[in-house]
């Protein structure tokens, strides 16, 4: 049987990608954040699967579970780490709290490079076990940067690069480093922006905010099942050659090609008109 963790499993992609992998035959272990959801979990999934609690900017949490895996795994070395959990920080970066920014990079980039290291040897070959695999969730937004998600595309950029730089120095222990791109999913990251649009109100953004919020409002029934992120990280941890990256749109052209293989001021303009940040529809074009 082989061994994964997965973080973020108490909702959206993280708890069905712990689905996925239990009917594929895994045995899971699965971080939240509270013995609330930790209980739940258990109860949903009887079977080869054990929650881990810890929050992943908690660095003696973290290495509590890591210890705890290790004990499980006995002789056994662990197939896969999929850092998956995360958060979105949204609004202008021109009145974002240094605060909010560094707490959007301690949970999507500090936190699963802090897991690389702890679960690194577990990962590595040993007793004629092949080595595992490491999966980071990263994001569209690491390619293409969207007005008021500024902090989470930067994070998530980070996080990208990040697997580069692990593959290649993971690359003599034969640890494959691969990063997920998805696009729009289904999940409650709209309740995020809603909350935080408020904040940025009598700004310059408040337009363009407001604009942002209905379009992601409209858009949020018509993304990808967070099932369908699942299966590719279940292709990532069992293909025998796996992609150095899986970037998976909503909607390819529209959402991906298109946007990536158009000229950048191209785009910023496109932009700047659909969110009314043109020189132009700026309310107070002389104050902050």
């Amino acid at each position: 049987m082989k061994y994964i963790v997965v973080t973020g499993a108490s909702g959206g992609i993280g708890f069905e990608t712990v689905r996925y992998l239990l009917e594929k035959g895994f045995y899971v272990f699965g971080s939240v954040r509270s013995a609330a959801d930790a209980a739940k979990l258990a109860g949903l999934f009887p079977q080869n699967f054990t929650p881990l609690i810890f929050d992943v900017t908690d660095d003696a949490a973290m290495s509590a579970a890591a210890e705890q895996v290790k004990a499980m795994l006995g002789e056994q070395n662990l197939a896969g780490l999929v850092n998956n959990a995360g958060m979105v920080v949204t609004g202008p970066i021109l009145h974002m709290p240094k605060e909010k920014m560094r707490q959007q990079f301690e949970v999507n980039t500090f936190g699963p490079l802090t897991l690389c290291q702890l679960y690194f040897p577990l990962l590595r070959s040993r007793d004629g076990h092949p080595p595992g695999r490491i999966v980071n969730v990263s994001s569209l937004s690491a390619e293409i940067a969207l007005p008021f998600m500024g902090p989470y595309s930067a994070s998530k950029r980070a996080l990208s690069n990040l697997a580069h730089a692990l593959r290649r120095e993971f690359y003599p222990y034969g640890i494959p480093v691969i990063d997920i791109l998805p696009g729009r999913v289904k999940t409650g990251i709209v309740d995020t922006l809603a909350a935080n649009a408020a904040d940025f109100s009598g700004t310059d953004f408040e337009e363009g905010m407001a604009r942002y919020l209905a379009s992601a409002q409209y858009l949020r029934d018509r993304g990808l099942a967070p099932e369908a992120i699942a299966a590719t990280i279940y292709r990532a941890l069992s293909d025998a050659n796996p992609r150095l990256r899986y970037v998976r749109p909503y909607k390819y052209f529209s959402r991906w090609k298109i946007p990536v293989n158009l000229p950048a001021r191209v785009l910023d303009r496109l932009l700047a008109k659909r969110l009314r940040l043109l020189p132009g529809f700026l309310k107070n074009k002389n104050t902050l």
